[in-house]
C-alpha cells in the first residue's frame, strides 16, 4: 500500500498545510514528547531531531492552535447528517480525515471560531448531541494526523483533500 510507514513520511500531510505536529507512540493517540501538544512544532530542525529521537515507525499528531486551524472529532461518522437534519445546511467542503469510526474535520481559525468557549473553556469536553458524538480540538489540543495507524490497525486517511476553510457561524452556533 502507499500509506507512510515512518513517522518523517506521516508529517508531509500536515507540515504542507502549515499545521504543527507531535510526534505519537507507534500505534497510539499517546504522545512522544513530555508536554505533548505544548510540544508541537513546524521547524524542520526540531522535526528532524525528532525523527531521529523516536521510533520511526511513530504516528503524528495535528494540533489545533488559533493562529492555525482547528478540528472537529466526529467520533462516529455522523456530524455531515446530523447537522443538515438540524440546520438544513451541509458541511463544508474542506480538508477531512477518515479514522477509524468516523471523521476529522479540520477548519480554519477565524474571528467567530477563536470566541467560542465550551462551558467557559477553549476546548470542549465530549459534545453529546442526539445523533452525534464528538470533540471540537480548537488550541494546544491534537488530533491524530493522516497516515498514521489506529490502535485497530486501522488507517488515517485523507478522505477529502480539499484546502481548510474557517467553519461557518451556523456550525459554532450549532
Amino acid at each position: 500500500s502507499l500509506a507512510p510507514r515512518t513517522f518523517q513520511a506521516r508529517t508531509s500531510a500536515m507540515l504542507l498545510r502549515g499545521i504543527p505536529i507531535i510526534p505519537l507512540l507507534p500505534k497510539s493517540k499517546e504522545p512522544c514528547t513530555p508536554h505533548a501538544a505544548h510540544d508541537a512544532s513546524t521547524d524542520p530542525a526540531i522535526i528532524a531531531r525528532w525523527v531521529k529521537t523516536y521510533d520511526p515507525a511513530s504516528n503524528c499528531g495535528a494540533v489545533a492552535r488559533y493562529d492555525v486551524c482547528w478540528m472537529t472529532d466526529d467520533d462516529i461518522g455522523t456530524l455531515a447528517q446530523k447537522y443538515k437534519e438540524d440546520t438544513g445546511h451541509d458541511l463544508p467542503q474542506t480538508f477531512t480525515v477518515k479514522t477509524s469510526r468516523g471523521f476529522h474535520y479540520y477548519f480554519l481559525h477565524d474571528t467567530a471560531s477563536r470566541l467560542i468557549r465550551y462551558g467557559g473553556h477553549e476546548n470542549s469536553g465530549v459534545i453529546d448531541i442526539p445523533g452525534y458524538k464528538g470533540e471540537a480540538r480548537c488550541n494546544r489540543q491534537y488530533v491524530v494526523a493522516p497516515g498514521s495507524v489506529h490502535p485497530s490497525g486501522a488507517l488515517y486517511e485523507i478522505y477529502n483533500d480539499a484546502p481548510i476553510v474557517a467553519a461557518p457561524v451556523q456550525l459554532l452556533e450549532w
